[in-house]
């Protein structure tokens, strides 16, 4: 019995999470002066980071915090955007899936949060369709 299936995760495998690019986008919408260092801490909370993928903390809330703590404006959908749109794509993996695709068992097992995936489903939807399994 050989490999019947393989097993991706998301975030640093199919692409390349840059917290960085996701604070160079809230910036735009805070005050003037602020700065991707004041941003990056929010993003990366040891305490913030894990409830929201846990979904202890919703979409609406983590909008909220930013909201607060960084004097954000902008709609729910422009931060969201802004907060979810941090992945760079992987090139080796992005064209091995299509290799492996109907010879294996493809799925993606992640542990992301919601405004991520909202982003990269559509930004890596042409790898992502390939997986037969998306969790």
């Amino acid at each position: 019995m050989g490999v019947r299936a393989i097993v991706f995760d998301f975030g640093n495998v199919v692409g390349f999470f840059q917290r960085r690019r996701a604070a160079a986008n809230l910036v735009a919408y805070g005050p003037p002066g602020l700065t991707q260092e004041e941003i990056l801490p929010l993003l990366a909370h040891p305490e913030y980071e894990p409830l929201y993928e846990k979904s202890v903390l919703s979409s609406a809330q983590i909008l909220e915090l930013l909201r607060t703590r960084l004097s954000l404006n902008g709609t729910d959908e422009e931060l969201a955007f802004a907060f979810g749109n941090m992945f760079e794509p992987n090139p080796a993996v992005c064209s091995l899936v299509p290799q492996l695709q109907g010879r294996y068992h493809l799925a993606l097992l992640s542990n992301t949060n919601e405004m991520h995936y909202r982003v990269f489903r559509t930004q890596f939807a042409e790898t992502l369709d390939q997986f037969d399994h998306l969790v």
